[in-house]
């Protein structure tokens, strides 16, 4: 009977194995491919929207300050045209305005500050975001993140865009909370794994299911072949010692 708790024991290390490796390779491709994909994914969608907001009023105050010299009647003139502009979910979505020296000309938000100069402003992590804002315009325009205070929410990520206004030293931006990307990465990982645990219960009942097969159909075969060639041997054995033998009754 050994083969037969050999064959067992072999298919159960087997199984083991393979349904451990399978495992871990599928969490393993989930947590270092289609999450950072997923990532990627969401905040090229919030990075297309910042672009084409800023772009599309960008050209517009061009176009509203052409022949427009005078910076101060530049500096109110955007004002005016930013200030009750509103867009995204909720209307979340406002323009900001800043000389290129960091001085604030307009968060429609929050206009205490307008006038003064924020180029010292820093973020909860250190990051000196508006001299960032700055930079990233002066370059033809560019993507900066930093942590801001989002209301009802505390300190969250941000992802801002910014760029210059053509014909000026102002320039023009807008954010986005991105604390949803976290959260949908949360919920997709929550729902795989649940996914995953199913197909890992799935997978068990079939494994065990083809072990009671294999188990069944080797004690069949012990039946039918080996219990009658032990009968055959010791018959064997007892006739060659010289005793009466008798007939081996086949079960």
């Amino acid at each position: 009977r050994m083969w037969l708790v050999t064959i067992c024991c072999g298919f159960v290390v087997g199984m083991a194995t393979l349904f451990f490796t399978s495992s871990h390779m599928t969490t393993l491709v989930f947590t270092e491919v289609t999450i950072p994909q997923l990532s990627a994914a969401l905040q090229s969608k919030y990075e297309y929207g910042l672009k084409s907001v800023v772009d599309v009023a960008t050209q517009d105050l061009e176009d509203r300050l052409k022949g427009v010299t005078d910076p101060k009647e530049q500096y109110a003139l955007i004002e005016k045209y930013t200030d009750y502009q509103r867009f995204f979910p909720k209307d979340e979505g406002y323009f900001f305005t800043y000389k290129v020296d960091g001085t604030r000309i307009n968060v429609p938000t929050n206009k205490s500050q307008n006038g003064k100069n924020v180029i010292e402003l820093k973020d909860t992590d250190g990051v000196y975001f508006i001299r960032e804002l700055i930079e990233a315009a002066k370059k033809g325009g560019g993507y900066v993140s930093y942590r801001f205070d989002k209301p009802g929410a505390g300190v969250q990520p941000k992802l801002a865009y910014t760029r210059m206004i053509p014909g000026t030293d102002v320039i023009i931006g807008t954010g986005v909370y991105i604390d949803s990307v976290d959260a949908e990465r949360a919920r997709v990982a929550s729902l795989v794994s649940e996914r995953n645990n199913h197909y890992d219960h799935l997978e068990m009942l079939i494994c065990a299911g083809i072990l009671a097969l294999i188990l069944g159909f080797t004690w069949l075969v012990s039946r039918i072949i080996c219990l009658p060639l032990y009968q055959i041997t010791i018959e064997a054995e007892t006739i060659a010692k010289g005793e009466e033998a008798e007939r081996p009754t086949l079960k």
